[in-house]
């Protein structure tokens, strides 16, 4: 048919029909066995029998077994063969067999193999002896599939007679054969098979897998044959001994290995441990706790982890004096033991074994049921703790920070105070992790009721600092208060929390020491901690008040030091004044260098909405800058801002949002605080850093500023418009975006893409004044940003817009 192939689309058509009833099934494969045999072209003969294998019955036998001669239809035609059943195709076959070759006489010989025709096995056993390697190969596997007697007698006599080579080919046969007396209750003719590939001329993996039919074949009887095996070399016969063993049925195996733990190399006896670990039966239980005393340290090891499965309450005293034990190998696995081992009497045992013998026995039950998880005996734990020093003390205080409660709090802080200054941090470290995991607010008034009931310096310190650590609302409620105490250690303790708090709350009580204190140490740690929070989200400082919050903080700042930790929080902030400000403080010789660096990374939150002050401050950096890094920085910085051109560069950006099992696309539609409630704290709004790509001087990389997978932020900016018009916004994102305008949405695409400019196109209505723009940006993997310009409804620039801040402008948009 060439490449005219209407009339295949006509024959499937006809085929079709004949199989769903719809015409003569008999008339349809006879047509197609006639262009099979007899049609001139090879295309139309292959295309004809691919058809017959839907149709064919047994009046095509004798044509499509008349193609095998034809060395090109031959596979076609045995295509056929095979898809027609009953006895009229192996007879076919048996015939035809002597005169076939090549191809044809390997896949007939494979179609006699999958009908298990036992008339064929003279016929195979005949080609099983072929000189041709694959004849010979083909012929064995298809006795093996045939079975039964005479065809094993066949396959015997041929591989025992067979050359070393051809025997190695002829194993997979043998196996399968063996395999299939198995599977039919046959052991004694499996063996036969399997005891013929156990000799020196196979390869190793296939005396592997025949030392497997042994012992299937034998079962428990095989024991002493793979316990040799696992007594010599590495390799596969030793795997294969191994997995047996691991899975053969039986107490007798099991008593069998465990009394062969006496005998053989430290590495056999390892092996031993690890099988019968596995088996997981206790008969060996008495024989691996005996291995736990062996002379070499390996069997130990290997004994002592063993015990975890097999043992139950009769090794919990030889794996505590383990655990106690110098050896830190042995401890580790007798830890480990103790954790799993099961049983009803452990827990008990251990519990009785924290009051008697070593110290280090003791220490090592209270770790064992502390890992256990299970009857934590906390008021003998808080005894120990309160009565004793050493091992025993140190492991029930740990075991406490796991699972003690408020209820464990008063007297852990009584012992507290009763410890001496300088040795009181076991136990504070205990009493934080419990508040952390509990309830901070109640382990901040249990704290902060010892603090009063106290009249000791050095103690209600200790307690202050202690508040400070476990954190909460109530915690910082207490310090404040304690900020103005009259006992200058707890306004220093309580300063020094205070300073380290992990929020802004604390901004205020710091900022009015740091205003009201001479010099000394509780003002430096006031205005450090000031200036470290200036920096933090939520603190109440937008764009609108930073610059005379960053003012009043320099004016503040009374050393170089304390001028040093304000310009960090300039450089984080990025206002103008804040800009300003560090360009000044470049005249004092001791700041100079920090001013200029400060200065520079200021520049990168102040380039799009005060592009021209931010230029003469770079103006200077690149001319004047002591540092030839802030130079450098500078001259490239402003190179990128000549390629803002007219897109808009001034935004601010949100945190990032995420959400368990929710990915890019679905966080598309989850609303978070900026669509929820966006007249909100706007300090939670941090300038976007402009200008980090110069190769892409419009981008607005989330990625940089954020990081990370699977997450979604905000940007927006505020947009003066001289007039009532209707713009156009481009917008580009990687990935995708919703656009709000004025509040209201207009706009979003669920996609995932790379960022490029103007890939949407959204028509805006704006008013005279100003109004603002957000932008919801989706991040699935890689790349994460944005870009945006807004032009007339033509494209044409839109004259007369600017561009700000909005936590930078009075009031709320």
């Amino acid at each position: 048919f060439g490449p005219e192939r209407s009339i295949l689309v006509a024959a499937d058509a006809v085929v079709r029909d004949a199989l769903a009833g719809k015409g003569d099934r008999r008339k349809v494969a006879e047509a197609l066995t006639r262009v099979a045999v007899s049609a001139p072209t090879f295309d139309a003969r292959q295309a004809a029998c691919r058809r017959l294998v839907l149709l064919a019955g047994t009046e095509q036998v004798a044509p499509m077994a008349s193609l095998l001669s034809e060395p090109a239809l031959a596979h076609y035609a045995l295509m056929v063969l095979a898809r027609i059943p009953g006895p009229e195709v192996p007879r076919a076959l048996r015939k035809v067999l002597p005169s076939l070759t090549g191809a044809a006489l390997i896949g007939a010989i494979g179609v006699l193999g999958e009908r298990k025709d036992a008339e064929a096995v003279p016929l195979l056993a005949e080609k099983a002896a072929s000189p041709d390697a694959a004849v010979a190969e083909a012929a064995m596997h298809a006795l093996a599939f045939i079975g039964g007697p005479s065809a094993e007698r066949a396959m015997l006599g041929v591989f025992m007679a067979a050359k070393p080579e051809r025997k190695r080919a002829f194993a997979e046969a043998m196996l399968v054969r063996g395999e299939g007396l198995l599977k039919s209750k046959n052991p004694a003719r499996a063996l036969t098979f399997y005891k013929a590939l156990r000799n020196p001329e196979m390869p190793e993996p296939i005396q592997a897998a025949a030392l497997r039919g042994v012992a299937l074949a034998k079962g428990s009887g095989a024991v002493p044959l793979l316990l040799k095996e696992l007594a010599g070399r590495a390799g596969p016969r030793r795997n294969m001994a191994a997995s047996v063993l691991r899975t053969m049925a039986g107490s007798q195996v099991t008593r069998s290995l465990a009394q062969a733990l006496r005998l053989g190399a430290p590495s056999l006896r390892v092996l031993l441990i690890d099988i019968l670990s596995d088996r997981g039966d206790r008969e060996a239980a008495a024989a691996v706790l005996k291995a736990t005393e062996d002379a070499a340290k390996e069997v130990r090891l290997a004994a002592i982890r063993a015990t975890g499965v097999l043992c139950r309450s009769e090794a919990v005293r030889r794996l505590l004096e383990l655990a106690a034990g110098s050896d830190l190998d042995e401890r580790a696995e007798a830890e480990g033991a103790l954790s799993v081992l099961r049983g009803t009497g452990v827990d008990d045992a251990l519990g009785a074994a924290i009051h008697t013998g070593s110290a280090a026995a003791r220490a090592a039950a209270i770790r064992a049921i502390a890992a256990r998880g299970k009857s934590i005996p906390l008021p003998q734990l808080l005894d120990i703790a309160s009565k004793e020093t050493g091992p025993a003390r140190d492991a029930s205080l740990q075991a406490l920070r796991q699972y003690g409660g408020a209820s464990e709090l008063e007297p852990l802080m009584g012992l507290l105070m009763r410890e001496k200054p300088g040795s009181r941090d076991v136990v504070a470290d205990t009493v934080v992790e419990i508040a952390r995991r509990t309830d901070r607010d109640a382990a901040a008034r249990v704290v902060h009721s010892r603090l009063s009931a106290t009249s000791k310096s050095e103690d209600r310190a200790e307690a202050a600092a202690l508040l400070g650590a476990i954190g909460g609302d109530a915690a910082l409620g207490f310090l404040i208060t304690l900020a103005e105490d009259t006992d200058a250690e707890v306004r220093l303790a309580a300063v020094r929390a205070l300073g380290e708090w992990p929020g802004p709350a604390p901004m205020p009580t710091l900022r009015k020491i740091a205003h009201n204190e001479p010099e000394g140490r509780l003002r430096t740690m006031a205005i450090r901690g000031y200036a470290r929070m200036l920096g933090m989200p939520g603190n109440g400082v937008t764009q609108a008040s930073a610059g005379d919050v960053l003012e009043e903080a320099v004016q503040m700042a009374r050393s170089a030091e304390e001028k040093r930790l304000i310009l960090v929080a300039i450089a984080s902030i990025g206002s103008e004044r804040g800009l300003s400000l560090a360009m000044s403080l470049r005249d004092d010789p001791q700041l100079r260098a920090e001013a200029e660096m400060a200065a520079l990374q200021a520049c990168y939150l102040t380039a799009g909405a005060w592009p021209e002050a931010t230029r003469r401050a770079l103006e200077a950096l690149a001319s004047e800058a002591s540092e030839e890094s802030v130079r450098t920085g500078a001259s490239s910085l402003l190179r990128t801002m000549t390629g803002f051109a007219d897109f808009v560069m001034a935004w601010e950006v949100s945190p990032a949002y995420q959400q368990d099992g929710a990915d890019f696309s679905r966080l598309f539609d989850v609303p978070f605080p900026p669509e929820t409630a966006p007249a909100s704290d706007a300090s939670f709004w941090k300038p976007l850093p402009v200008g980090r790509s110069p190769e892409q001087p419009w981008l607005l990389d989330l990625l940089a500023v954020h990081g990370g997978e699977q997450k979604v932020a905000y940007i927006r900016t505020a947009v003066w418009c001289p007039a009532d018009q209707e713009l156009m916004a481009e917008i580009g994102t990687d990935d995708g975006l919703k656009v709000w305008w004025n509040g209201s949405l207009v706009h979003g695409n669920n996609i995932q893409r790379a960022v490029a400019p103007g890939q949407e196109k959204v028509r805006l209505v704006a008013r005279t004044g100003w109004n603002l723009l957000m932008i919801k940006v989706t991040q699935n993997v890689m790349g994460w940003g944005a870009c945006a310009r807004l032009t007339k409804l033509d494209g044409s620039p839109a004259e007369g817009l600017r561009y700000m801040l909005p936590s930078a402008l009075p009031g709320k948009l």
